[in-house]
Order: C-alpha cells, then sequence, then structure tokens
C-alpha cells in the first residue's frame, strides 16, 4: 500500500513540475499522467542522458589509465546516483577523448529500432528523435536545462557537431593556463556539446549516454 502512495505521489509532481515546464510533446511520457505511471513500472526504451553527482576539474583522466577509461569510470560511478528511471546499464561519456569523440558513438550501440533511438531525460521526456540528430542538431524538444538533466555548463572537449576539441591536454592539465571545451544546457542547435572553453581548473560536472 506504501508502495502505492509512493508512486502516485511521484506520478502527481512529475506531472506538475511538467505542466509548468511546458515543454511537452503528444509522445512525451513525462506529459501524461498514465504514462508517467506506466514508466514507474515499464520505463520507456531510449538513450539516457545523465548527470555526474560531482564536479570535476579539466584532469579527467586522472580517474583511469586513458582519458576515455577515466571518463567510462567517471560515469559507471555515477550511474549509481543518476536519478533515471531507466535501468539500462551501458554507459558512454557525454565528453570526447583522443580515443573516441562522441559523434563515434553510434557504432556502438546495439541495432536499435524506432523508440529505442530516442533520447529522454531522467523522468524518460524526450530530448531528441536520435542520437545522430542530437550531435548534428541539437536537442529538438527540449534544452537540457528544461529536461531537468543540468542547468550549468559541463566539459564535452568536443566541438560543435561531435568531434574532439580543446581538451585540457587530453584531460591532463587543471592548470589556469590550459583550456577544455563546455556545453550549455540552454542551447538547442548543434553547438551544445561545444558552447565555449573554460579554463581547467574550474569544477565542473559531466554528462553520459546510458542505454
Amino acid at each position: 500500500m506504501k508502495s502505492i502512495v509512493l508512486f502516485l505521489l511521484l506520478a502527481f509532481f512529475s506531472f506538475n513540475t511538467c505542466t509548468e515546464e511546458n515543454v511537452c510533446s503528444k509522445e512525451d511520457r513525462a506529459c501524461s499522467f498514465t504514462e508517467i505511471l506506466y514508466s514507474f513500472i515499464a520505463p520507456p526504451p531510449g538513450i539516457y542522458i545523465y548527470s555526474s553527482f560531482n564536479s570535476y576539474q579539466g584532469d579527467l583522466a586522472n580517474y583511469g589509465p586513458t582519458l576515455f577509461d577515466s571518463l567510462m569510470n567517471l560515469c559507471t560511478a555515477n550511474r549509481i546516483f543518476a536519478p533515471i528511471i531507466s535501468s539500462c546499464m551501458n554507459v558512454l561519456p557525454g565528453v570526447s577523448s583522443d580515443l573516441m569523440s562522441i559523434d563515434q558513438y553510434p557504432v556502438n550501440f546495439p541495432a536499435f529500432d524506432g523508440d529505442n533511438l530516442i533520447i529522454r531525460g531522467s523522468k524518460g521526456n524526450i530530448i531528441s528523435r536520435s542520437f545522430n540528430w542530437l550531435i548534428a542538431i541539437g536537442p529538438d524538444v527540449a534544452s537540457l536545462s528544461n529536461s531537468g538533466i543540468t542547468t550549468e555548463e559541463f566539459w564535452t572537449f568536443t566541438a560543435a557537431g561531435g568531434g574532439y576539441s580543446t581538451s585540457c591536454l587530453d584531460g591532463l592539465s587543471k592548470s589556469t593556463g590550459d583550456n577544455g571545451t563546455t556545453g550549455n544546457p540552454i542551447d538547442q542547435s548543434n553547438t551544445w556539446v561545444g558552447a565555449n572553453v573554460a579554463t581547467c581548473d574550474q569544477y565542473k560536472k559531466i554528462l553520459c549516454f546510458c542505454y
């Protein structure tokens, strides 16, 4: 009985938040009371974006043998704290590395069809119709900020369109003399992922993809 009451309360607050933000499409489960309830039982398929719990300086390669391995370790550790409704377990960092830029990620995804390709926020709300669209065009339903993922700039080491970019010396520097590319959570163009640069001494979160 307590579980049912909890589900109803969570659904009510999710629906209330959604209507206040007014960022919904007719396909968006986050805007339907019935679909919100259903999502707690059977989360909608797709690729989910979540933000790290902690913030990091630009020396992101400091958590593994390579920058890519380090980013994977960070995303795996932060997945525990991610408030996403999906039970997805495979992760990829929303930060490009010298080994792999994020525009190359689709080769890692299983052969998904239809809704499995949709990019979603923590509540299952739609952000983009596909990963390729997200990288090449940008969020096409709601910004990352409106989707509840993050309201802060985040490290991406990625240029507009998804290629590897300014990277705090391949993630080895946290110096004020070096820079790293950051993303913008309110941008809905393809520059969202490479909107700005910040000095590597600054603390910023990272984004991760879960599928």
